[in-house]
C-alpha cells in the first residue's frame, strides 16, 4: 500500500529531512517559498487570534512553530512517529504552555470532532 511506503520513507529519513529542508532553507527556495505562501495566506484570512489551526501532515513542526508565534493555537499531526518526535522537540515550550498539540496519526483517521478547527 502506498501509505505504508510513504510512512516508512519518513520514518527512515525524518532527521535527514529536517536537516536538509529546515536547517538550510536557503538551499531549497521552493520549500521556503511554499512555507511563506501558506503563512501569508493564513494572515490574509484575518482570523481572530483565538482561531485554532490544524497542520495535517506537520512533518518536523516548523509550520506549527510559525503559526503559534503568529498568535494561533495549533494542532499538528503526522503519520510518521519520527517526524512527530522532532516536531514535539521543536515545539516543546508551546506544547507545555497549551498553545500547541502534536500527535502521531493518519490524516484519514484523526481523533478530532468535525468543526474543531477554524483552518486546516
Amino acid at each position: 500500500m502506498k501509505k505504508d511506503i510513504i510512512k516508512e520513507y519518513y520514518e527512515k529519513n525524518a532527521k535527514h529531512y529536517n536537516q536538509i529542508f529546515f536547517e538550510h532553507p536557503d538551499d531549497y527556495p521552493t520549500l521556503k517559498f511554499r512555507h511563506h505562501q501558506i503563512l501569508s495566506h493564513i494572515d490574509n484570512l484575518q482570523l481572530s487570534k483565538e482561531s485554532i489551526i490544524l497542520d495535517a501532515g506537520c512533518g518536523t513542526g516548523d509550520m506549527v512553530k510559525d503559526l503559534v508565534t503568529s498568535g494561533y493555537k495549533v494542532f499538528g499531526s503526522d503519520v510518521s512517529e519520527k517526524m512527530v518526535e522532532i516536531a514535539k522537540s521543536k515545539n516543546q515550550k508551546y506544547i507545555e504552555s497549551g498553545l500547541a498539540e502534536i500527535i502521531q496519526a493518519d490524516v484519514e483517521k484523526l481523533p478530532y470532532s468535525d468543526h474543531s478547527f477554524n483552518v486546516i
